[in-house]
Formats: structure tokens, C-alpha cells, sequence
């Protein structure tokens, strides 16, 4: 044992010895206690039982066995006949404070008699004085011993395993997965976690005696599986299996882990990354447009600004044929001008104003052109909401998206068919749609449409025209969407209404005329790092009856300035090596603080807005833009 107590007659208090402390402390503490008034007797007892307990108590009457018990017994060895009473009595006492402890009378007068009394009173067994034989009384003890040390175990046991299984029922029930047991021969399911009563939209009864197999469905690689839901509704899971036996019964338990979370999130993991190579693809696009657009449009500018100045200069006596070649030599430019439009709208490089229109009076302006690129055979339907549908967008970029969306749709019907126009406004929401009743968009072509260079005319088509809808689209923080079935498709788009708050117009809207004689000249200042560009807009404007003056980049234009007494007008370029447009604007504003600007560009560069799109010419632009705009911005000037 591994607590050895000595007790010494007539002390209450075992005596320990700590050298004698081991690892045994989890186990339960073996006590013998004898209560015998007898000197001789005691001593006899603690010599013959000191090996069978980890602690001998002695006692001398009721009063010192009653303090020994309140701290428990194993074993207690009790006289019948004690000074300050009757052991039978301090029995009853003894079974009622330790109720798994074992109590043996010792009595000299063993009789049939004495033995019932023992037993009424709640003892064991009894041991008749003087002992027959010692060897009879240390195994009488011992078995006593024995029987309360497999009680006590047996209650321990239970109770851990009690513990045990409120610990698993707890884990059991608090699963995130759902957890089923049946019978490993029947398929008969015993028990169901609330994981698994949610997971198949059953309650704990209907899956309890329920034949596991209905909730199966069909398997799938490794441990996934399809279950099936009450409601029909497939349910991708993962599942582990294992055997265990209970109660003589062959169980298997199954966790059921619901993928759908992890598929959504695959899912939208995919959807992401086409996301990302799309916005790749297109930064990929918006370097491309970006770089070839400044000196394509340059030179765009120059083909088609000189065809039209050819135009007027030339003689009514040349041929007809002449003109008309001119007149298609300037609408191939702006042909080509418009494509690359649609290069820098898609790739957000295309610089935007923002008025208040109304998307009514928009489509009216694009009527005659709509009908026209339909052609005979294909009938266009307006159907304009009753008043106004007024929005904040650029009208260009306005009408590139209805034009492309009705051509788009003329391309669907391939032959004779209806193309509808309609608008809606609820007061918040400005709506555009534009069906047909083409032949539809084929399922698997659907995800593919806004792609840009995406195209099913393969000999005609530049994939450009729907890539720059969705564009400009989203670039002015609308929505589009699109449903389609053989002999309906509608695209759908949806734009934020504008209050209607008046926008003033800076700009000349007055038809060219010469320059009249009574106005003075007014001086403009032309920076220009292109030399055909350059003497292109300058001869534009000697003709319309303005004095310019060229310099071929913003340092040369600061130091012409100096020299200039008068200037009326900055025309620059946004794009030039060394000093930018905006730059060259700013320095000359610290001498000339009220000089009006107008802004050129074939293609500024990404992320520098146009702070005010009335003051901007893009290029290509006619004769008739620049004189307009240069006009408007020098009138008021004395």
C-alpha cells in the first residue's frame, strides 16, 4: 500500500509518514477502523491488520468513532459492547455515514440470536472473541476490503461512463456535420444528429427507424456522394464511414460533410479568376488602344481635317466624282475613328462628358441612321416612355451603345424580322431595352457575348461592338442583362435618373459662317507637338478668321507667349514630351489667370480626367467642331 498510518491507542489522529507519499493519489484511500475499548485487544488488531490498509483507526468508544467516520472508512471493526454504549447502535450510525463501507461486529457471545442483530442493525458479517484464528480474521477483513474497492470501482466506472457518454452525446449533437448511425445488416438508421436532420430536411423521428439507403444517391469519386433531400433537391457531400459494435449489435456511423458551401466557394473562386484574366485582357486591350490611338488618330485628324478644307477650297467647276471622292475619303476616316472610339471606350481610355440627357430625344436623333443601317426587310419598332427619361451620360457613348445594340440585333434576325426600342423610367431607374426576334443566343455562346474580339461573323464581324456596350455600360455605373430564346432576345439596360436640373451650354452652336470683318482677329495660341496635326488646326483656324500662332511643344508655346501682347486662347494638345497640356495651361494662368484653354487629344492618357468637357476637342474633329468650340470660348472676350 501506499500510505502506511500507524495509530496509537486512545489518539484520535492517524500518524503519516510523507516519505511514504507515491503516484497513488487518484486511487481511492483504504481505511480500517476499529472501534474496541480493550488495550490489548487494540494492539493485537494493528499488528495483525497492518498490512491490509493504507490507514488504521483506533477507537476506544462511540464518540471517537463517530469523529474517525465523518472522514470515511473502508472497513470498520466494531465491539458489540462498548463503555459509553452499544456498538449495534454505532453500526446503524457507521452504515448511514458510509454507505458503501463494509461493518463487521465483534462480539463474545456469538449466538444465532447476536448474528440476526448484527445483520437488522446493517452489518456484514461477525467475528466471535477471542479470534479462533488470525489468519481467519485478516481474511475476513480482506474480503471485506476487496468488496468495497470493486463497489467503489464499479462506480467510478459508471460514472465515467456516464461522463463519457454526455461528452460524446454533447459532441455528438453540437456537430457541425451531420452524423447517422444504422445497423451495418438492416441499413436501419438508430441515431441522427440535428446536423443531419437539417442537412436532409427531416425530423430526428422520421430518420430514427428510417432505412438509411433513401437518403442515398448516386457515388462519386473517392468518399463524395449525391444525397438527396426530403424536397428532391441534391445534396453534394463527402462522407466517412466506420464500424463499431454497441450492445451486441454491428453499427456503422457515417459524418456527412455538405459540400454545397465548398462548391459555391470553388464556384465563385472560378468566376473570380475569370474575372481577373478578363480585367488582364482587357488592361491588355487598354495598352494596345492607348498606344496606337494618340498617333492613329493624329493622323486620322489630318486625312480626314484636310479632305474637308480640300472640299471647300476647290473649284465648283471640278467634277462631281471629285467631291464625292473627298466626301469618302473623310467619312473612312471618321469610320476609322469611330472603331478606335470603341477600342478606348472598351478599355475606359476614351474621355467622357457628362450632360443631362434624355434618352427619348436620343434614340429621335438616331432615328433616320437606325433605318437606314437596317435596310429593307427589317422593321424598327419606338416605343418611348411617356416623358422624359433623363440621365447624366456622354451623348456619344450614349448612341455608340444604342447603334451597336441595334445592329447587333439586325445581325441576329439574318432575315426579315422586328427590331423594338423601348424606354422606361420609374423615377429612379432609366431603362433601354432592344429585342428582336432573331433565331436567339445559343446557351453555350451566352457567357461569351461582352467578350471583346469575340465574334460568330467570322468574315465581317470585329467582336468590338457588344465588349464596348458592356464598357460603356459599366462605366456609367449602370447594369446590363440579357435573356434570349429562339424568336426573342432582350437586351436590358439600366442607367440611374438624373433630376432635371438645367446644364448650361458653353459651346457655339451657331452653323459656320466667315469670319465677320467688324470682329478683330483674335489671337490663338496653337501647341502642338504633331507638325501635320499643327498646321492642320492652324490653317483651319487663318480660314475661320482667327490669328494662330504654332509652337511645336509646350516650352516653345511658354516662350511664345511672352512675346504674344495679346492672346485670346489657348489651344493645346494634353499629350506633349516635356510640358504637358495641363502643365503649359497652369504656367501661363500665373500671368494670364483669365485665358480660356481648349484641350486636344487623340487619346489621353488613363486616369486623367477631363475637368471640363465643353473644353475639349477630340481628335478626329471637323472644321466645324474646332470653330464652334474656339468661337464660343472667345466671344465674350473684349
Amino acid at each position: 500500500m501506499g500510505w502506511r498510518a500507524h495509530a496509537h491507542t486512545g489518539s484520535s489522529t492517524p500518524v503519516v509518514d510523507p516519505a511514504d507519499v507515491d503516484s497513488h493519489l487518484d486511487e481511492p484511500l483504504i481505511r480500517l477502523l476499529i472501534v474496541e475499548d480493550e488495550p490489548i485487544v487494540q494492539q493485537l488488531l494493528l499488528e495483525v491488520l497492518r498490512g491490509e490498509a493504507d490507514e488504521l483507526l483506533i477507537a476506544g468508544g462511540l464518540a471517537e468513532a463517530r469523529v474517525h467516520a465523518r472522514a470515511g472508512f473502508t472497513v470498520a471493526l466494531v465491539d458489540k459492547n462498548l463503555p459509553d454504549g452499544s456498538g449495534l447502535a454505532l453500526i446503524s450510525e457507521l452504515r448511514a455515514m458510509q454507505p458503501d463501507g463494509i461493518v463487521v461486529m465483534m462480539t463474545a457471545y456469538a449466538s444465532l440470536d447476536t448474528a440476526i442483530e448484527a445483520l437488522r442493525a446493517g452489518a456484514h458479517d461477525y467475528i466471535q472473541k477471542p479470534f479462533r484464528s488470525m489468519q481467519d480474521l485478516v481474511l475476513k477483513v480482506r474480503r471485506a476490503r476487496e468488496q468495497v474497492e470493486l463497489v467503489r470501482r464499479q462506480a467510478t466506472l459508471s460514472r465515467r461512463i456516464g461522463e463519457n457518454e454526455a461528452r460524446f452525446r454533447g459532441l455528438f449533437e453540437a456537430s457541425a456535420d451531420a452524423v447517422v448511425v444504422h445497423d451495418a445488416a438492416t441499413g436501419i438508421i438508430h441515431e441522427a444528429n440535428p446536423a443531419a436532420c437539417a442537412l436532409y430536411g427531416l425530423a430526428r423521428d422520421a430518420l430514427i427507424g428510417r432505412d438509411v439507403t433513401t437518403l442515398h444517391g448516386s457515388v462519386g469519386p473517392g468518399a463524395q456522394r449525391v444525397d438527396r433531400h426530403a424536397d428532391g433537391t441534391a445534396l453534394p457531400v463527402e462522407v466517412s464511414r466506420a464500424p463499431f459494435a454497441w450492445q451486441n449489435a454491428s453499427l456503422i456511423v457515417e459524418i456527412v460533410h455538405d459540400r454545397r458551401d465548398q462548391l459555391r466557394a470553388e464556384a465563385e473562386r472560378v468566376a473570380l479568376t475569370e474575372q481577373l484574366h478578363r480585367a488582364v485582357r482587357m488592361e491588355s486591350l487598354g495598352r494596345m488602344a492607348g498606344g496606337i490611338a494618340h498617333d492613329f488618330n493624329n493622323t486620322l485628324a489630318v486625312i480626314s481635317g484636310s479632305a474637308q478644307l480640300l472640299a471647300r477650297e476647290l473649284p465648283s467647276t471640278v467634277s462631281a466624282q471629285c467631291f464625292e471622292d473627298l466626301a469618302t475619303i473623310d467619312a473612312a476616316a471618321h469610320s476609322a475613328a469611330t472603331l478606335i472610339k470603341q477600342l478606348l471606350t472598351f478599355a475606359r481610355r476614351e474621355p467622357a462628358r457628362s450632360d443631362l440627357l434624355d434618352l427619348n430625344a436620343v434614340i429621335s436623333g438616331l432615328d433616320r441612321l437606325l433605318r437606314g443601317a437596317l435596310g429593307s426587310g427589317h422593321a424598327l419598332v419606338v416605343a418611348p416612355a411617356a416623358g422624359p427619361c433623363l440621365l447624366m451620360a456622354d451623348r456619344g457613348q450614349l448612341e455608340q451603345v444604342l447603334t451597336n445594340l441595334v445592329i447587333n440585333a439586325r445581325d441576329a434576325l439574318g432575315g426579315p424580322g422586328q427590331i423594338t426600342i423601348a424606354t422606361a423610367t420609374d423615377g429612379a431607374l432609366v431603362e433601354l431595352t432592344v429585342t428582336d426576334t432573331g433565331c436567339g443566343i445559343p446557351p453555350e455562346i451566352m457567357p461569351r457575348i461582352f467578350e471583346p474580339f469575340f465574334t460568330t461573323k467570322a468574315s465581317q464581324g470585329t467582336g468590338l461592338g457588344l465588349a464596348t456596350v458592356f464598357g460603356v455600360v459599366e462605366g456609367l455605373g449602370g447594369t446590363i442583362t440579357v435573356t434570349s430564346q429562339p424568336g426573342a432576345t432582350t437586351f436590358r439596360v439600366g442607367f440611374a435618373a438624373a433630376a432635371p436640373v438645367p446644364v448650361p451650354d458653353t459651346v457655339s452652336t451657331e452653323p459656320f459662317e466667315p469670319f465677320a470683318s467688324a470682329v478683330s482677329r483674335r489671337q490663338v495660341l496653337v501647341a502642338e507637338d504633331d507638325v501635320l496635326v499643327r498646321n492642320l488646326v492652324c490653317r483651319m483656324l487663318d480660314r475661320g478668321g482667327f490669328q494662330s500662332h504654332p509652337a511645336v511643344d509646350g516650352a516653345a508655346a511658354l516662350a511664345l507667349a511672352r512675346e504674344l501682347p495679346r492672346l485670346d486662347l489657348l489651344l493645346t494638345d494634353v499629350s506633349m514630351p516635356h510640358v504637358s497640356g495641363g502643365e503649359l495651361a497652369r504656367a501661363l494662368h500665373e500671368d494670364r489667370p483669365d485665358l480660356p484653354v481648349i484641350f486636344m487629344s487623340a487619346a489621353p492618357p488613363p486616369g486623367q480626367p477631363i475637368r471640363s468637357p465643353d473644353r475639349f476637342l477630340a481628335k478626329p474633329f471637323s472644321e466645324s467642331e474646332l470653330l464652334g468650340l474656339v468661337r464660343g470660348m472667345t466671344r465674350a472676350r473684349p
